[in-house]
């Protein structure tokens, strides 16, 4: 009983907050707007949306991996490989950061600005040491667009951690915000762009960028790439993503990867970095190492992957499994003996012999819960068909 309560007030805590606990478990904000888009989890097109309730539930589906669907929990547990006690855990530790955030950022300051980026980083160090336990400056990394600079990213260590902060220019001056149109790419980039190495974040794009090679990266960590504009590297001849070696990594390089594409940029590579263990990034593989020697691993690295097509129709093929091998389980049907829930079914046949028409009549017993033409007694279970 008691556990069952706790259950449902972590429900309720969770209600509205769905859309961004879901971004933090590698979501795309746009794919969380209704309609079809690919599936964070297969990649699949157009298979992946959000329930009508998803607001208060946090209810998703993918139509290839996640038939069932269910509410939050249930997504964040088949996103992020939890069992259903992890995910509640892992739900009720980002509502807690998500509150700390919410009571530090309704102290900022509102509507004030600085005359230069200086005094806006300065007042921001002392706010931060003042709000989060001594926190301390540990890097500030500089957003230009063009040559002009527009924002910074200002890391803060502090006992329990480690948070980021940026500070922007606006019309009055330097804010404590975003800049008011998207982000630029971190990195300088040069006219001609043969290879452009993208990392995730701004030490190790600077740490490829110390081999002599061109790296970018975007703000805000790997769930918001789409919040910055990657038309700068419409020009590039190959880009090569180095992801971080984790979840939150792969994620990033198949949002970069379709950001990249949109810019139109043919040949795109995602490149994993042999010997890391889980955490670990471009940073930690170089540590140590002579910078001529990464560098030449890097492009070696680049030059024989395969551009990301066709690495992922080499992962898609099929997977042959043993009928013997296969447990039974119990079907559920639509429309019993022909049509099975959460399952493919193919109508095939000549052009004009009624698929469409079928096709029409399914979809209106469906929506109006009537029965099926062989089975009088037996009424389609009443549902949406989209």
């Amino acid at each position: 009983m008691l556990r069952s309560t706790l259950k449902d007030d972590l429900k309720q805590r969770a209600s509205g907050h769905w859309r961004q606990l879901l971004i933090s478990a590698g979501c795309s904000p746009d794919s969380l707007d209704g309609r079809g888009h690919p599936c964070p989890k297969c990649g699949g097109r157009d298979r992946f949306s959000v329930f009508k309730d998803f607001e208060e539930t946090g209810g998703v589906h993918c139509r290839h991996c996640f038939t069932d669907g269910a509410d939050g929990f249930s997504a964040i547990g088949w996103l992020l490989g939890l069992s259903f006690g992890d995910a509640k855990t892992w739900v009720e530790q980002h509502l807690s950061r998500h509150a700390t955030i919410d009571r530090l950022q309704s102290k900022l300051p509102r509507g004030q600005s600085w005359p230069t980026c200086r005094e806006a980083v300065a007042a921001l160090d002392r706010f931060m040491s003042r709000r989060h336990d001594g926190a301390r400056q540990a890097g500030l990394w500089t957003y230009r667009r063009g040559c002009e600079p527009i924002a910074v990213v200002v890391r803060y260590d502090y006992a329990t951690g480690k948070t980021y902060r940026p500070v922007s220019r606006h019309a009055d001056g330097w804010r404590w915000s975003d800049p008011v149109d998207s982000w630029p790419l971190y990195g300088d980039l040069p006219e001609s762009l043969d290879c452009v190495f993208v990392t995730e974040g701004e030490k190790c794009a600077d740490v490829v960028r110390s081999f002599g090679l061109v790296a970018v990266t975007s703000a805000h960590g790997a769930g918001s790439a789409q919040k910055t504009d990657w038309t700068k590297l419409a020009t590039a001849q190959r880009v090569v993503i180095l992801p971080d070696c984790d979840d939150a990594g792969g994620r990033y390089a198949a949002e970069v990867e379709r950001l990249v594409r949109s810019a139109s940029v043919s040949d795109v590579r995602i490149v994993e970095l042999p010997g890391l263990q889980s955490g670990e990034d471009v940073a930690d593989w170089s540590n140590g190492r002579d910078p001529d020697e990464c560098r030449a691993e890097l492009l070696a690295l680049a030059d024989s992957s395969s551009p990301v097509a066709l690495t992922f129709q080499r992962r898609r093929r099929p997977k042959l499994v043993r009928l013997s091998d296969v447990e039974p389980e119990t079907v559920r049907w639509l429309w019993p003996g022909r049509i099975a829930l959460g399952k493919l079914t193919l109508f095939a046949g000549d052009p004009g012999l009624g698929k469409s028409f079928l096709t029409m009549d399914i979809a209106a017993r469906v929506t109006t819960g009537t029965t099926w033409p062989d089975s009088p007694t037996v009424a389609a279970p009443r549902g949406s068909v989209v």
